[in-house]
């Protein structure tokens, strides 16, 4: 039964031009992609509303076309070309390939940001503060944001922690928003 099963999955998934590779997830009426844990790959013309992992990464293939993709414990990667809403993850590391676009923003509380050439991000850049981030003291802690020089950001870069910058192009620097809160005695 198991076999069957499997290859009625791999006829649907090959059939409908999607390439997603995952455990224990859900794709609900409403296009959304769910997975509490495990890899989520999302390829082909596939066009999901909404992309979320609790403890997984995510990875859009090129040229894919998203609202939402949320990940509270792993990466994020999209590809050449993609095309989404908003990024957000918790611990994860986002890695946005060239010419890909952001219509809104990116938020993270703990993981690097890559932008590559070409990168559009069409919202802010928002660095989160929690407790832990803000008494670390270690190097390794610290996140980096890179951003390729010949890469857009329309909003600002909203920092609320310590992040290690590498901006390459000087007018962008100009929009890194310090937003570190005091500790009150």
């Amino acid at each position: 039964m198991g076999i069957y099963l499997f290859i009625l999955a791999f006829t649907l998934l090959t059939v409908s031009g999607c390439s997603i590779q995952l455990r224990g997830h859900h794709q609900d009426d409403d296009n959304n992609i769910k997975s509490r844990l495990g890899h989520l790959q999302v390829g082909g013309d596939k066009k999901p509303a909404n992309v979320n992992s609790v403890k997984g990464n995510i990875s859009l293939d090129d040229h894919v076309y998203a609202q939402t993709i949320e990940s509270v414990s792993g990466s994020i990667a999209l590809g050449r070309g993609a095309s989404v809403h908003a990024v957000e993850t918790v611990t994860g590391n986002i890695k946005v390939e060239r010419y890909a676009t952001v219509r809104t923003d990116i938020n993270t509380v703990n993981g690097d940001i890559e932008l590559k050439r070409g990168t559009v991000i069409k919202g802010d850049i928002r660095y989160q503060s929690d407790d832990e981030s803000v008494k670390s003291k270690h190097q390794s802690d610290i996140p980096t944001l890179f951003i390729h020089n010949a890469s857009l950001v329309e909003g600002n870069i909203y920092l609320y922690r310590e992040v290690e910058l590498q901006i390459e192009d000087p007018e962008l620097r100009k929009k890194v928003i310090h937003q570190r809160q005091q500790k009150t005695s």
